[in-house]
């Protein structure tokens, strides 16, 4: 059974993972929406009122908007009767009364919000980027083990128990656009493996909310992809991989008999969906020189593109991150930034 697999095989990597880990202007189904209620757009420094009375006329200018507090912290959201965790980071410095973009990043199966946070260096590129951050924790069994996403046909608890997880994040980006001034045309989703699954089915099934997402070492399956509107992709994944083969089947080192969909054909099934050129632009890049990668970037209509970075001999785990499992997940690459990269082609294919 894939239940008995994923336990027997996971045992070890769980407990490495754990001891290294110490509404907007666009509504979600197409209509007007009210404004996040942090601020007032009025109330900007060039706001200024009028008033006429016996005295003559007074003008007052209303105080500049503040820009948000900065924070970096844990959250509960409750869902369906569930309490599910998030980690949330708010970078100093945003710039006040305006409205600023959202990434959620989905962690891999076994590890957590705050892993992933840490792993990938997010909060330092949300720093640099001005974006916030959420970093949302996947479910367990009844054990509190083995936490993942159900992306559709993979993985663990998560999947085997249908857990809706879409309407989980979908509800988290309400709560997070209720509270601070997201810009809806610029929410996008980034994750890793299981997390890149789960990324695949929110452009799939919620990209009336996701405007793109990046993926490493994904794949998408289990269900009809039937997007609302296009979403630009970015997927990076080793051709090494023995957890998740970028041709497709089951690893060596993968922690779940699943046989994995092919990156190359996930990422036909995108140009198709997205109406992108027949044939790429393919170029040779690399922060290292003496390990660069093959880019392939597919150009489709009102600026939407996808994108599919292969790294010759990578493995399963983050480029440029870190990784406490690397007898299963191998030593990260040094080809590039997985973060930066993603994020510097999320933020040029926002709506």
């Amino acid at each position: 059974m894939q239940y008995r697999r994923w336990v027997a095989v996971s045992a070890v990597a769980l407990a490495l993972v754990a001891s290294a880990c110490g509404a907007g202007r666009r509504s979600r189904g197409g209509s007007e929406d009210a404004s996040p209620t942090v601020g007032t757009p009025e109330a900007s420094s060039s706001s200024v009122a009028t008033t006429a009375g016996d005295a003559g006329t007074t003008t007052t200018t209303a105080p500049p908007e503040a820009a948000p507090d900065p924070l970096t912290a844990t959250r509960t959201l409750t869902y369906q009767g569930v309490d599910r965790s998030y980690r949330i980071h708010v970078p100093a410095g945003l710039p006040p009364g305006e409205e600023v973009p959202l990434v959620v990043g989905l962690h891999g199966g076994l590890g957590s919000g705050q892993q992933f946070e840490e792993a990938n260096h997010v909060d330092e590129v949300a720093d640099e980027g001005g974006f916030i951050a959420v970093y949302p924790d996947g479910t367990t069994n009844d054990q509190g083990m083995y936490r993942t996403w159900n992306g559709g046909y993979c993985c663990g608890p998560a999947a085997l128990t249908q857990v809706d997880d879409v309407g989980f994040i979908r509800a988290l980006v309400g709560e997070v656009e209720s509270e601070y001034p997201i810009d809806t045309d610029r929410v996008y989703a980034m994750g890793h493996s299981n997390g890149g699954i789960m990324s695949y089915r929110l452009g799939c099934q919620a990209a009336d909310v996701f405007a793109a997402v990046g993926v490493v070492a994904g794949s998408m399956g289990g269900y009809d992809c039937q997007p609302s509107e296009p979403v630009s992709v970015v997927h990076i994944h080793g051709d090494a991989d023995q957890n998740h083969p970028i041709n497709g089947g089951n690893g060596e080192n993968s922690l779940t008999i699943v046989e994995f969909n092919s990156a190359y054909d996930t990422v036909d099934q995108w140009v198709a969906l997205d109406g992108c050129d027949a044939e790429p632009t393919v170029e040779t890049k690399g922060d290292d020189p003496d390990n660069p990668y093959d880019e392939s970037t597919w150009s489709c209509p009102d600026g939407v593109s996808v994108v599919f970075d292969v790294i010759p001999g990578g493995p399963h785990s983050w480029p440029g991150g870190t990784t406490v499992i690397p007898q299963i997940t191998g030593q990260p690459s040094t080809a590039m930034d997985a973060t930066r990269r993603i994020w510097e082609f999320l933020d040029a294919h926002g709506r």
